[in-house]
C-alpha cells in the first residue's frame, strides 16, 4: 500500500524519530524503488537524488528546478519534500533563504532512518540476475542512436517535455544502468513494481521511450527455454534529439530575488521647464504661482503678464484666446460661490441672522434658540435658488 506524502509531511515539522544512517546515491535510489510510496513521492525523490553527489551530500536544487523537471507545481513539490524529510529519507543539513539578492535553495543529505520499515512497507531485494546472461557491453553506435553515461542522459531526460509519468519510468530504469548506461534488464515486473504502474503500462512506456530513441533495446527477452529472461536494454540519446523533444533552458527556472531594502529608488531629474508649449504661451500662474521668466529679453513685459487677448503663434494661423466662449456657458460667476456671504451683502435667506438654520420646527418656532430668545421674525423661504454653476451648468447646457 502507498503511502500518502500528505500524512508523511505531517510528521515533517518534528524530529526524526531516531539517527538517520547516511546512504549513498545509487544505494538510496534502489531503497527509494523498493519503498511502498506512492509514484509522485517516488518520481520527486528520485530527481533530488540526481542532483546529489555520490555520497549523497550536497543536493540542493531546489523547488523551481525540481517543479520544472517533475512537471508537478511548487507547491506540490514541496509537499513531496516535506513527506520524504517527515520519513527519515531526507535530511536538511543547510536551509537556504535569501542570500545576497539570489534564491538559495535547501541542502539535503540522502540518508535512511534504521526504523524505516515501522513506518513503510519496503520490498525485499530483488534476486541476482541469472549468470546464463552475458550483455552485450560493446554495441556499436546505429540508426542515428549515441551511447550516453547515465548522469548525462538523466540530466538531459529531466530537462525534456515528456509527461510526469514517462519520465518516472525512464528515470527508474536507469536506476539498474551502469555508469556508461549499458546492462539494463530489470524486467517489466520489477519496474512495475518500483513505480506502482501495471505491467502493461511500463510496456507502453518502454516502447515511448525506444521510439524517440532515448533507450535501445540491445537484446530481446523470452525466446526458447528462456521465458524468465527480461530484454536488455541501454540509454542512447538520438541525434535529432532537438527534432524529437523540446529541451528546456537549463537556467530558465533562476529568478533573482527581489530587493528587499529600505533604500529609495533613485528620481531621475527633471528640468525647471519641461514644456515643449512656444514662450509666448507661458503666461502668469493663477493662485499666487510666479510666471515662468523664458521669454527673450526683447519681448515687451505686457506679453508676459497673463492676458487672455488673443496671441498670434505662427504667422498663417488663426490666431488663439485664452477666454472660453460665453454663448457656450448660460452662467459664468464672477467670483466662486460661498456659504457664507460678507456682512457687505445680501443675507443668505437659508441662514438666520445668527449665521444658523433658519429652518422652522414643527411648532412654528425657529430652530435657531437665539432666534426663539430674541423674538427675530423667520426669513422667507428661498424661492429663487442660485443659478447653477460648475458640471451642472455644463450639462444644462447641452441640448
Amino acid at each position: 500500500m502507498s503511502v500518502d506524502p500528505v500524512e508523511a509531511g505531517s510528521s515533517s515539522t518534528g524530529p526524526p524519530p531516531v539517527e538517520l544512517e547516511p546512504m549513498r546515491a545509487h544505494e538510496w535510489r534502489e531503497l527509494i524503488g523498493r519503498a511502498e510510496l506512492a509514484w509522485q513521492t517516488k518520481f520527486v525523490g528520485l530527481a533530488m537524488a540526481h542532483y546529489a553527489n555520490a555520497d549523497g551530500t550536497r543536493a540542493r536544487p531546489g523547488l523551481p528546478l525540481l517543479a520544472a523537471d517533475t512537471g508537478l507545481s511548487m507547491r506540490t513539490v514541496g509537499t513531496y519534500v516535506r513527506g520524504l524529510a517527515g520519513l527519515g529519507l531526507l535530511q536538511l543539513t543547510r536551509r537556504g533563504g535569501g542570500h545576497g539578492g539570489e534564491l538559495v535553495a535547501n541542502t539535503y543529505r540522502l540518508t535512511m532512518p534504521l526504523d524505516l520499515v515501522d513506518h513503510v512497507a519496503v520490498r525485499p531485494p530483488d534476486p541476482p540476475m541469472p549468470r546464463r546472461y552475458r550483455s552485450a557491453t560493446q554495441v556499436a553506435d546505429q540508426n542515428g542512436l549515441r551511447g550516453a553515461r547515465t548522469l548525462r542522459w538523466r540530466g538531459i531526460l529531466l530537462r525534456t517535455n515528456l509527461a510526469s509519468a514517462l519520465k518516472f519510468t525512464a528515470l527508474a530504469l536507469s536506476c539498474y544502468a551502469d555508469g556508461d548506461g549499458t546492462r539494463i534488464w530489470p524486467g517489466t515486473e520489477i519496474l512495475a513494481a518500483d513505480t506502482t504502474f501495471c505491467q502493461r503500462t511500463i510496456g507502453t512506456h518502454l516502447r515511448a521511450l525506444a521510439t524517440l530513441g532515448l533507450i535501445e533495446c540491445v537484446r530481446r527477452g523470452g525466446g526458447r527455454g528462456g521465458a524468465d529472461q527480461h530484454a536488455e536494454y541501454r540509454l542512447t540519446l538520438p541525434e535529432n534529439l532537438l527534432d524529437v523533444v523540446e529541451l528546456r533552458d537549463p537556467d530558465a527556472h533562476r529568478k533573482p530575488l527581489p530587493r528587499n531594502d529600505n533604500t529609495p529608488s533613485p528620481v531621475p531629474a527633471v528640468s525647471p521647464v519641461d514644456n515643449p508649449v512656444p514662450p509666448a504661451t507661458q503666461v502668469a500662474g493663477h493662485c499666487g504661482q510666479s510666471p515662468v521668466d523664458n521669454l527673450p529679453a526683447d519681448m515687451p513685459a505686457e506679453e508676459s503678464t497673463g492676458s487672455s487677448g488673443p496671441i498670434d503663434r505662427q504667422p498663417g494661423l488663426p490666431p488663439t484666446s485664452h477666454d472660453r466662449p460665453q454663448e457656450q456657458f448660460p452662467y459664468v460667476p464672477a467670483e466662486l460661490p460661498t456659504a457664507r456671504t460678507s456682512d457687505e451683502g445680501q443675507p443668505n435667506p437659508s441662514r438666520c441672522a445668527h449665521r444658523l438654520s433658519a429652518q422652522v420646527r414643527l411648532d412654528g418656532a425657529p430652530r435657531c434658540p437665539l432666534c426663539r430668545r430674541a423674538g427675530h421674525p423667520i426669513p422667507p423661504p428661498n424661492l429663487h435658488p442660485p443659478p447653477a454653476t460648475g458640471l451642472t451648468a455644463l450639462l444644462a447646457a447641452v441640448p
